[in-house]
């Protein structure tokens, strides 16, 4: 049986090309490996849109970035609502009748002061800041549009709950916090027939017996 060199070195990097950084790929090339990484700039499956989460509270015209990106992001997708109906000589029978809300639950925290390693952006708010928005959203059950391009959400929600603790002694501050959707409802008006009486009168259920006359 004779050993190829080659056979094995295109083995040896089709197993270890997912775990190379990209700069180690860049370099393979240079050096005559010719390794092309899943997931580089010039591969299909780049992810040209960063993560981001903007807040839109459009009743005092603000807009709020999350300067640290949560490591997950939770959302629930509403449950299908059925009523069930017993059905003569059929049994129960499910009616489709609408769907629960939306949930988006994150956890994250609002950074003291400014680090490249993990800040989404470099003109950072207090951290209080950030707090003071989010508990007067919950108080005050603002209705917001949560805007995440890369996982195409942009869904009106009001904050359903808001924790926070102090963290570390830069001034951290942690917090969790779950949204749920937002649905208008507006009253449609309709028409029933027939004609109110008049003021005064009575209807005719309403009105008394007409008394019995003498020999009758």
């Amino acid at each position: 049986m004779r050993f190829s060199f080659g056979a094995f070195k295109s083995l040896a990097i089709a197993q270890l090309a997912p775990f190379v950084p990209s700069a180690i790929g860049q370099l393979s090339s240079v050096i005559g490996l010719g390794i092309t990484l899943p997931g580089g700039p010039s591969s299909n499956n780049w992810n040209k849109v960063p993560v981001e989460i903007t807040i839109k509270d459009a009743k005092n015209d603000t807009y709020i970035q999350i300067p640290v990106i949560p490591e997950t992001i939770d959302y629930g997708d509403g449950n299908a609502i059925s009523d069930t109906v017993k059905v003569l000589n059929l049994g129960n029978v499910d009616f489709h009748s609408g769907v629960e809300l939306d949930t988006l639950i994150f956890s994250s925290f609002f950074p003291g002061r400014y680090d490249a390693g993990y800040c989404a952006m470099v003109n950072i708010k207090k951290p209080i800041e950030y707090r003071n928005w989010f508990s007067a959203w919950k108080d005050e059950s603002l209705v917001l549009q949560v805007i995440i391009p890369a996982y195409d959400i942009n869904k009106t929600m009001k904050v359903s709950s808001f924790t926070w603790k102090a963290q570390g002694f830069e001034g951290d501050i942690a917090y969790s916090v779950t949204f749920k959707e937002h649905k208008v409802v507006i009253p449609r008006q309709v028409e029933t027939g027939g004609t109110l009486p008049e003021k005064g009168k009575k209807v005719p259920e309403e009105r008394p017996a007409a008394a019995a006359t003498a020999g009758g």
